[in-house]
C-alpha cells in the first residue's frame, strides 16, 4: 500500500496471497482483492478484504478451489470470478457474489464458465 500518493510503497499487514494477486476493487468503503494461494483449496484464501488497504482479512462462506481472477463492485453488490476446477474434475461454480465483500455465496448451481472466469465488470 501507499500513503503518499504512490511515491513509496509498503508491505500490507494480515493475510496475503502466497502465490500472486490477480484483481483488486474498491466499493462501499471496502477493498476486496482476489488471487491465488499455493496449496489453498477452497479455504477462503483466494478472496481477501480490507477496510483501509493496509490490513487484509480472509473472506468467509463460499470460495474458489484454486484462484480468483476478477473482482467488481456495483450497486451494493460484489461479484468475483475464478477457477473451481482441478484436473480431472467437472466444472464447478465459478461466479461468487457478496453483499458486503466479506461473506461470499455461489451465484447458482450450474451457472459457471466451462473452465474459469478471468475478468468481471459489474454495474447494477
Amino acid at each position: 500500500y501507499s500513503d503518499d500518493d504512490g511515491k513509496t510503497w509498503k508491505y500490507s499487514e494480515g493475510m496475503s496471497f502466497t502465490s500472486n494477486g490477480r484483481a483488486v476493487a474498491y466499493g462501499g468503503s471496502l477493498w476486496v482483492a482476489g488471487g491465488k494461494s499455493a496449496g489453498g483449496h477452497d479455504d477462503n484464501t483466494h478472496l481477501l478484504w480490507s477496510n483501509d488497504g493496509k490490513t487484509w482479512n480472509p473472506s468467509t462462506g463460499a470460495s474458489f478451489v484454486t484462484e480468483c481472477n476478477g473482482v467488481a463492485y456495483g450497486g451494493g453488490r460484489w461479484v468475483a470470478v475464478g477457477d473451481n476446477n482441478e484436473l480431472g474434475t467437472p466444472p464447478g461454480d465459478t461466479i461468487l457474489t457478496s453483499p458486503d465483500g466479506k461473506k461470499w455465496t455461489r451465484l447458482a448451481s450450474g451457472l459457471c464458465f466451462a473452465s474459469k472466469g478471468h475478468g468481471v465488470a459489474y454495474r447494477a
